[in-house]
């Protein structure tokens, strides 16, 4: 009787180890996992942003740009449009989409002379959470390309007066 109860408990086990899946493994396949995504609707491209594994991620952000080099005067440029969150719907993953038609704007000073540069030109940046367990998936307009910077705490709290 013992014999087929320690059978038994041992199949349970086994049986059990061959479909459980370790926490690693699993936050690194939900880590390089995109499918679950929309694919990219015409004239627009999924960027899809892994980020590196870090101790004390809230003490992190990400910054989004969106935009393109372009050849500028001294003026300063910006870039219409809006990155947008979106939630994927069943998932409870979010997802950003960036509208813009790449126009832009700017100030309209007098240069001193003619000479251009070649600068990244951005619709306003968008900051998010930094989560290296899962990918940050961005769409945006195929003449457009995405950048980011990531942002980490000074952990020192500062105190504030009252009067």
């Amino acid at each position: 009787m013992k014999t087929q109860k320690f059978k038994l408990a041992l199949t349970l086990l086994l049986t059990l180890g061959l479909f459980a899946i370790s926490p690693d493994v699993k936050a690194q396949q939900n880590k390089n996992d995109s499918s679950m995504f929309p694919k990219a609707s015409e004239g627009m491209k999924q960027v899809v942003i892994h980020l590196a594994s870090k101790a004390n991620e809230n003490d992190f952000k990400v910054e989004l740009f969106v935009g393109a080099n372009k050849l500028i005067d001294c003026n300063t440029y910006f870039m219409q449009g809006k990155i947008e969150e979106n939630n994927l719907e069943g998932w409870g993953y979010n997802y950003f989409t960036a509208n813009s038609n790449g126009e832009m704007g700017g100030t309209m000073m007098g240069c001193a002379n003619d000479k251009k540069k070649n600068t990244f030109v951005h619709i306003n940046s968008h900051i998010t959470r930094y989560n290296s367990k899962l990918p940050i998936v961005i769409y945006v307009p195929e003449q457009l390309e995405v950048k980011y910077r990531i942002w980490s705490t000074n952990k020192t709290l500062l105190s504030a007066k009252s009067n």
